[in-house]
C-alpha cells in the first residue's frame, strides 16, 4: 500500500510489507509496550473503529486501580488491572485464553478482545502480537524487553511494531528503531509487519480533545492516523480497507 503523504515524502511510509499471518485460534490481540496516552488512544480508537461490527474488550493496566475495575467507555468494555500480574492472573480464572470459534483471532465468546499490557503477555505457540513504542529510549528498551519475555513462552511468535510519534528530524527515525529492534528479536521469534506515523499537531490535538471530552471522535484524526488502524485491522483480522473504511464512517453516528 502506498500513502502518498507528507510523511512519506520525509521518509517515514506507512507500512513496509513482509508476509504475515493471523493469530491462533482463541488469542487475544496482543498490544505489548509501556502505556503512553499515545498507545492507549491508538487502542482506543481502533477498538472504537471496530465496535461497529461488534462488542470489544480491551483489558489493559492502570497502576491506580486496587482490583479489577470493568466499566463501558464510549462502546467500549474496558476492564482494568493494576499491573500486568493482576491481568493474567484475571484471565487465567475466568478461562479466556480458550475460545471456541475458528479463524484467527476475529472473536472471542465476548466479540473482539484486546490487551494492553507492557510487560509480556501468555500466547499459544506461533501466535502474534504488535509492540507499540515511540521513540524514547526508555519506551524502545521497555518493548524490546517485553517482546523477549512473551518470545520466551511463545515459540514462533511474529512480532508487528507500531511506531508512534516518530519525528522527521531526529536521527533516530524507522531505519534506526527497525535496527535496533533486528538486534534485540529473540531466537525463534518471527519479524512480521511494522507501521509508522510521524508526530502531527492534528493527531495530539485530536487525542487531547478526546480524553477531555470522554469521547473517542475519530474523524478528528488525521487520515494518516485513520489509515494507521485500516492497516492494523488488516493485519490483525484480515480486514479489508473497504470494510475498515465503513467503520470509521460510522463510527462518528454512533452513541
Amino acid at each position: 500500500m502506498r500513502n502518498h503523504t507528507k510523511r512519506e515524502e520525509a521518509g517515514i511510509p506507512l507500512r513496509c510489507e513482509t508476509p504475515s499471518s493471523m493469530q491462533a485460534m482463541g488469542e487475544p490481540l496482543a498490544f505489548l509496550g509501556r502505556r503512553t496516552l499515545s498507545k492507549l488512544y491508538l487502542m482506543l480508537h481502533f477498538g472504537r473503529m471496530l465496535s461497529g461490527s461488534g462488542g470489544v474488550r480491551m483489558d489493559t493496566v492502570n497502576p491506580v486501580v486496587e482490583s479489577e475495575t470493568v466499566y463501558d467507555y464510549c462502546g467500549l468494555e474496558i476492564h482494568e488491572h493494576g499491573d500486568g500480574d493482576c491481568l493474567r492472573k484475571a484471565l487465567s480464572d475466568t478461562g479466556k485464553q480458550v475460545a471456541p470459534q475458528t479463524g484467527g483471532n476475529e472473536r472471542t465468546a465476548d466479540g473482539l478482545w484486546m490487551l494492553d499490557i507492557p510487560d509480556y503477555a501468555a500466547l499459544a505457540d506461533r501466535g502474534s502480537v504488535f509492540l507499540v513504542t515511540d521513540p524514547d529510549r526508555n519506551s524502545l528498551e521497555e518493548g524490546f524487553e517485553a517482546v523477549r519475555r512473551t518470545a520466551a513462552r511463545s515459540p514462533g511468535l511474529r512480532v508487528h511494531r507500531v511506531y508512534l510519534d516518530v519525528c522527521e528530524s531526529s536521527r533516530i527515525d524507522v531505519r534506526y528503531m527497525e535496527t535496533l529492534f533486528a538486534r534485540n528479536l529473540s531466537n525463534g521469534a518471527v519479524s512480521g509487519d511494522w507501521l509508522a506515523i510521524a508526530a502531527g499537531e492534528r493527531d495530539q490535538a485530536a487525542i487531547l480533545d478526546n480524553q477531555h471530552d470522554d469521547r473517542l471522535r475519530l474523524t478528528r484524526l488525521s487520515p494518516s492516523y485513520r489509515r494507521l488502524l485500516q492497516e492494523i485491522a488488516l493485519l490483525s483480522y484480515g480486514m479489508g480497507h473497504k470494510e475498515s473504511g465503513r467503520l470509521l464512517r460510522m463510527a462518528d453516528r454512533r452513541k
